[in-house]
């Protein structure tokens, strides 16, 4: 989750010549959003990635 907001927020940014306030609420909804499809709806179990990893030892 974190890396899929962190992501289209630079992209949304950068390439998307979006102003940051409105990029970040956008990549938040996209990342939420993508996070239901795949773990509610299709049953996909997403990998929690290194900080969750190092955060939840």
């Amino acid at each position: 989750m974190l890396s899929t907001f962190l992501f289209l927020g630079a992209g949304f940014t950068m390439l998307g010549n979006a102003r940051w306030q409105r990029a970040l609420p956008a990549a938040a909804f996209v990342s939420v959003l993508l996070w239901l499809i795949f773990t509610k709806l299709l049953g996909v179990g997403l990998p929690f990635g290194m900080i969750a990893e190092i955060l939840f030892r």
